[in-house]
C-alpha cells in the first residue's frame, strides 16, 4: 500500500466578542476599511485558536 496522509483539526470551541474600538477600528470609517481590519484580526484569531497538524506515513 501507498503512503497515506492523516489531518487533524480541533476548533477548541473558542468564541469571543470585541469592540470595533477594541479593534482600532473607528466607526466612521469606511465599510471596505472596517471590513479589511475585522478580517486581519479574524485571519489572527483563527490561527491563535485552531489546533491543526497533519502526518505522512
Amino acid at each position: 500500500m501507498g503512503k497515506t496522509v492523516t489531518i487533524s483539526v480541533s476548533t477548541k470551541y473558542v468564541k469571543e466578542t470585541v469592540t470595533l474600538q477594541e479593534l482600532g477600528i473607528d466607526e466612521n470609517m469606511d465599510d471596505k476599511a472596517i471590513k479589511k481590519t475585522v478580517e486581519e484580526y479574524f485571519r489572527d484569531w483563527l490561527w491563535n485558536n485552531v489546533s491543526f497538524s497533519y502526518i505522512i506515513k
